[in-house]
């Protein structure tokens, strides 16, 4: 979750409480980590990472690394995430697109524009989703969780467009929940 720049944390943390259908006990704390490439504000994330992450699509063809951090985590409830990757929800890890590269098979990674100036990105041969920034300019791309080889060291953080949620699922977590994007939350990651 983003907030905008110069705000202090603990006007974003009061601002996540106030906005999300979690209630927060005052004596929680929150790692508030500058997320770089969005220049636009705080990041609530789990964990991070520094060393290099590898993932693939299911036939090997295309895989990846990432050198450095990432974060945020977050399950997405969206319909078109869902169509998409064919599963009640789907979760993502967010990563500065310099930090991240392929190391094969990136001629077998096809785009699908989901709407307009967002595409979707997945393996020509498998299917498996890939990786793609959302725009051409996006400076952030987010990473679909499950074709990850290693673990990220991140956990989720958030649930995002719950209110499209598909009707059987039934959120028991403790996670903060937004019916949409949360206020501030990079769009164009």
């Amino acid at each position: 979750m983003a907030k905008g720049a110069g705000e202090s944390a603990e006007k974003v943390v009061k601002d996540i409480r106030r906005k999300t259908r979690r209630r927060f006990s005052a004596s929680e704390s929150f790692d508030l980590t500058r997320w770089r490439g969005t220049g636009s504000g705080w990041i609530i994330c789990l964990g991070r990472t520094s060393e290099m992450l590898k993932g693939s699509c299911l036939c090997g063809g295309v895989s990846y690394q990432v050198d450095g951090e990432i974060g945020p985590m977050a399950h997405c409830h969206c319909s078109m995430c869902r169509k998409h990757h064919g599963a009640s929800f789907v979760t993502f890890v967010g990563v500065e697109r310099s930090r991240f590269r392929w190391v094969k098979g990136e001629e077998l990674v096809a785009r699908y524009q989901s709407s307009p100036g967002h595409e979707r990105g997945f393996c020509r041969t498998c299917g498996s989703n890939l990786p793609v920034p959302w725009s051409p300019g996006a400076q952030n791309l987010y990473i679909p969780a499950g074709t990850l080889d290693d673990d990220p060291g991140v956990r989720p953080a958030v649930h995002i467009f719950v209110a499209s949620k598909a009707p059987w699922v039934e959120i028991s977590d403790e996670l903060p929940q937004f019916d949409e994007y949360p206020s501030g939350f990079d769009q164009d990651a």
